[in-house]
This record gives C-alpha cells, sequence and structure tokens, in this order.
C-alpha cells in the first residue's frame, strides 16, 4: 500500500505537486497522465501467487478520485539470478479513455468507470471478434473502436471486403460491426506516383479523433515528392461521413521526405546481422485538426535536394501550412534548419520523430527528434501567424539501459544532459517541456546532484511530471501550467 500522500504546492500557486512513499513489498507498475489532466498511478506486490494491486486516480490538482484495491493476474518478470539487470521492466495495462470517464485494465481484462467500479471486459476473446482482422484501435471517451476487416472462411479478400469498425460501447460492453465507407477522391496531382506494393497502412489510415469523429487521411504523391494531396473524410462513431475535403501541398524547390509523424507505415526488414528501419512513402507528413475542426495543420519535414531514393533523402527543414474547414490556406511556415553535425547529415527516416502540439489557444508546439543520432530541435510558433517566437537545439546522451527500462528506474528514461541537469534521466518530453516553460528548466536545475528519473506528458494548458527517486523508492507527480 502507499504509505503516505503529501501534497504541496510549488512556487507557482497553481503548479501542484504530489508526494508518493510505497511500502517496501510494493512496486511502481505503471502510470498514464489522460488529455484533460487526470492521473493513474499503479502499485503492486507480485510476489505472491496472486498478486496484490492498487490503483490510484487523481484529478488535476491531485485530488483522489478513487482508490482501487483488488487481486491481480499481473505476473513480472520471471525470479532467477540476472533477470532484471537485462531485460525490460513488465508494467501493467491500463489504458484510460481521453478525458478518463473510464480505464480498460486489459492485464485483467476489466473495464473501470470514473468511480473505480469494475465489470468484466474481454473483446479479445469474443467469438465475432475471433472473425474479425484488427489493424489498429482507438477510444473515445465512450467506445472502443478497433478497426480492420472480416474474415471469411478464415481469410480476408480485401477487395471484396469493406472495411468495419468493431465499436465496444463502454457502458454495456456490447459491441456492433459498422462498415466505413470511404468517398471517391480525384487526383489534383500534376503526375501521381503509382507505389511499387500496397502500403501496409492500407489506403486509408487513420489520423486524429476526438470524441465526435475521427478523421482518416488518404495520401497521393507525385514521382519526384513535390506534391502531396491530402484526402480527409471525417467520420462519426456511426459511421456516417460527416467531412470530407482534399488539400493539395506543394512547395518551392522543396521535395516532401519521410519522418515519423505518426502517420504512414514503417517497418523493420532484418537480413544477416543487421536490421533496417523503411517507412512507405506516405510518411511525408501528418495533419492536425483542432478542437471543433476549425483548423487543420499540416507538418513535416522537407529536403532541397532532388529527391531520388526517399528514404534516404537529406533533411533541409520543416513545414507547416494552415488551412481553414474549407481548405483555404491561412499561412504556412517553412523554417530551414542548419545543423550541419545532426539533422542536415542523418538519413534515418525510421528514427527521426516530428510533433505538433497545439499549445493553449494561439501558441504551437513543434519538435524534432533523432534517438539514433542523439539531437532534438525544438521549436514554439504563433498559431495565428506561423511565426517562430523561440526555437532551440538539445544534444543530449542514451543511456540504453534505462532508455529500455531495465534495471536503475522504474520506468523508461534514458536521456541526459549532463551539462545542463547533472544526474537527471529523462523522456524526451521532459526535455521538450523544460524548452516551454522556463519554470521546468528552473525545476530541474535546481533537484541537486541526486540521481531521479522522468516521464512527461504535454497537454494543451498544462505538462504532467512523473518523477522517481530510486534511491529513496519514492515518486512524486508534478503538475505545472503552461
Amino acid at each position: 500500500m502507499l504509505l503516505s500522500v503529501i501534497l504541496s504546492v510549488a512556487a507557482n500557486a497553481q503548479d501542484k505537486i504530489l508526494e508518493l512513499k510505497l511500502d517496501e513489498k510494493h512496486r511502481y507498475l505503471q502510470n498514464e497522465f489522460t488529455d484533460n489532466g487526470l492521473s493513474y498511478f499503479v502499485t503492486g506486490n507480485d510476489k505472491s501467487s496472486k498478486t496484490d494491486l492498487k490503483i490510484v486516480s487523481y484529478d488535476s490538482d491531485f485530488n483522489v478520485l478513487y482508490t482501487k484495491n483488488m487481486e491481480s493476474k499481473y505476473k513480472g518478470l520471471p525470479a532467477f539470478f540476472g533477470r532484471g539487470a537485462s531485460d525490460p521492466q513488465v508494467f501493467y495495462k491500463l489504458y484510460p479513455t481521453p478525458e478518463g470517464k473510464y480505464a480498460i485494465a486489459e492485464t485483467d481484462k476489466l473495464l473501470l468507470d470514473n468511480k473505480g467500479n469494475a465489470k468484466n471486459f474481454d473483446v479479445f476473446n469474443d467469438p465475432d471478434f475471433k472473425d474479425f482482422d484488427s489493424k489498429f484501435n482507438i477510444q473515445s471517451n465512450d467506445y472502443s473502436c478497433y478497426f480492420g476487416y472480416k474474415k471469411v472462411n478464415g481469410k480476408i479478400d480485401k477487395e471484396a471486403n469493406e472495411p468495419y469498425i468493431f465499436r465496444v460501447n463502454f457502458v454495456d460492453v456490447k459491441h456492433q460491426l459498422i462498415p466505413i465507407k470511404f468517398p471517391k477522391v480525384a487526383s489534383m496531382l500534376k503526375e501521381e506516383k503509382k507505389p511499387k506494393k500496397p502500403s501496409d497502412t492500407q489506403e486509408w489510415g487513420i489520423s486524429v479523433h476526438d470524441d465526435q469523429q475521427f478523421y482518416m487521411i488518404n495520401k497521393m504523391s507525385t514521382r519526384d515528392h513535390r506534391e502531396d494531396q491530402y484526402n480527409i473524410a471525417g467520420f462519426d462513431y456511426d459511421g456516417k461521413l460527416v467531412k470530407q475535403l482534399s488539400i493539395l501541398l506543394k512547395m518551392q524547390d522543396k521535395g516532401f521526405v519521410l519522418s515519423d509523424t505518426g502517420f504512414g507505415s514503417k517497418t523493420v526488414v532484418s537480413g544477416n546481422m543487421v536490421s533496417v528501419g523503411l517507412m512507405d512513402d506516405a510518411a511525408t507528413g501528418n495533419i492536425y485538426a483542432d478542437e471543433n475542426s476549425e483548423f487543420f495543420y499540416i507538418y513535416g519535414l522537407y529536403s532541397t535536394d532532388k529527391i531520388g531514393n526517399i528514404n534516404k533523402a537529406d533533411y533541409n527543414g520543416f513545414y507547416i501550412h494552415k488551412y481553414n474547414s474549407k481548405g483555404e490556406l491561412i499561412w504556412k511556415t517553412e523554417h530551414e534548419i542548419v545543423d550541419k553535425k545532426g539533422f542536415n547529415v542523418t538519413q534515418r527516416p525510421f528514427a527521426t520523430n516530428v510533433s505538433f502540439i497545439k499549445i493553449g489557444k494561439d501558441q504551437i508546439g513543434f519538435r524534432i527528434y533523432n534517438f539514433s543520432e542523439k539531437y532534438a530541435h525544438f521549436f514554439q510558433l504563433d498559431a495565428k501567424e506561423g511565426k517562430i517566437a523561440k526555437n532551440q537545439k538539445c544534444d543530449y546522451k542514451i543511456e540504453s539501459y534505462r532508455f529500455y527500462g531495465v534495471s536503475g528506474g522504474a520506468f523508461a528514461t534514458g536521456y541526459a544532459v549532463d551539462k545542463i541537469y547533472e544526474n537527471k534521466h529523462f523522456d524526451i518530453n521532459s526535455l521538450y517541456a523544460a524548452f516551454l516553460n522556463p519554470k521546468v528548466d528552473q525545476f530541474f536545475k535546481n533537484s541537486g546532484r541526486e540521481d531521479l528519473n522522468y516521464n512527461c506528458k504535454i497537454n494543451q494548458n498544462e505538462i504532467f511530471l512523473i518523477e522517481e527517486n530510486t534511491k529513496k523508492h519514492s515518486f512524486r507527480l508534478l503538475r505545472f501550467d503552461l
């Protein structure tokens, strides 16, 4: 059990710190932050035949919403010599909905409501689900939706079989198969590229979703990668088409290049002693839809070179184009990055992550990092005009055992900047949070020389951190307002 919980107020009256000290028999198993600032903290003792588990849910001010004590099916690593020093941590699998209305405790096949009441939730063993080939899953506050195809005699004929949503209602845990009919779209490109093989993401891929609708994207491109056409189809959770829009992107003397933006397929191809990460042509950018679909932002990386092998194109900068709900251009930012020791010389799109974050009502957070080459570029922009307010390059090192959540920490961290934050270990979000908010930066600098680990969740209006002190066997949850 938790021995003590201490709530304190940070230097800013609206920032919060929740101090947690665990009983010796309990250890950290998982934590989660939702989009509206709820926190979940899972601890347990798995040394007996059945794990003694505790789930505590907090609101955004770290007041306890509920505490759930139960016997769990969770099992950690087998207890034999050396295990745990070389193998990643086994985490509990708890998946809260975007605003914490429900949480799926997948490890125990339970669904928890916002008061901690539990009921059975075992989708994967449902006979109907076994006849369904699921490609990906999203959650709203009311549904868990699996996208894929029905199987006929154990096989999938995609040409004769339309895609479906396997929708599970959280209220009664009943499911429904809902067909998805994609609109036909016409190409606006000067010359459409014909892919050598079908994309692993299928013709349409999921992009963003909220509580009312989800957006599927179909992307077309030219052979020279100078034009990208985004076809946007918005559906409600009954499968009804509620939005259809096509947007053509093109840049003067620039081409769209691959990176991990969250859209498009990536695969690992292994041969002999070498593994290579490859991405398909759809991974040249992604789209962000703000609340109520008032605006669309399309973003990614570009190259000024003539692009031959798109998996080996040099990076020269990033682009963000903002459109209104009719697809009309509001503004565009195409920013050159000069970094001859990092960004400009790397050709590893599989390892290059690009993230877009809406901050407050009128700011944009934009982040590029490469975990293989160990660099990051951080940006903050004005959402009304697209002007860059500030930017920073961050070089770091990675301690591989912490990066994979092996020994020396309860959760994966690994990113370290010793010249600035001595003995501190972060995920990339924590370093980006220090860039966005000077109070977070100062907090890390004032944390002394203790060996501390940090993970971070950045919401539109808040930054949430979890801190681990391995020597004291203690944790803190922290909130900083943006």
